[in-house]
């Protein structure tokens, strides 16, 4: 879905939003490569839900026919998608990479520093990826100290 929103932020003028999103999905398909490679390859009801859901997304975002409307659909639909990955983040805090994510915190707000023009199109992008990479890397944050305080204390 990423490719879906750079495309459309490029289409739009939202030219630092298309390159983060442009990043973003290289990244998180080289992620799920090597997922696919080396990790779990079990789906859970929580996964089948969520690519229900993404589904329903690429369906509307075909019938829209409209680059902005394509962006925030697009938008909507990847943050179905990650839903399981903020839960994996909560339950296994250190399956993930804190640093890659806090890293992304940091892009996210240099590319929204660039912006020209705020416009919602524009900000969409990085607002949203902001939003997502802040929540994980919270996430991480906060519960490994606690694993590590629970698992250590025991």
């Amino acid at each position: 879905m990423s490719v879906t929103a750079s495309a459309a932020a490029f289409s739009e003028g939202a030219i630092a939003g298309g390159f983060l999103a442009a990043f973003e999905a290289t990244a998180t398909g080289l992620i799920m490569a090597v997922g696919l490679l080396y990790g779990s390859r079990r789906f859970t009801q929580l996964d089948v839900a969520c690519l229900a859901g993404v589904a329903a997304g690429l369906v509307a975002w075909g019938l829209s026919g409209e680059p902005a409307w394509a962006l925030f659909i697009s938008l909507s639909v990847d943050f179905i998608a990650s839903i399981p990955t903020l839960v994996h983040s909560w339950q296994k805090p250190y399956e993930e990479t804190l640093s890659t994510y806090a890293w992304s915190v940091v892009s996210d707000v240099l590319v929204l520093v660039s912006v020209t023009s705020l416009t919602p199109v524009i900000v969409a992008v990085p607002l949203y990826y902001l939003a997502i990479d802040g929540a994980l890397t919270g996430i991480l944050f906060w519960r490994r100290r606690v694993v590590r305080s629970v698992k250590y204390s025991v």
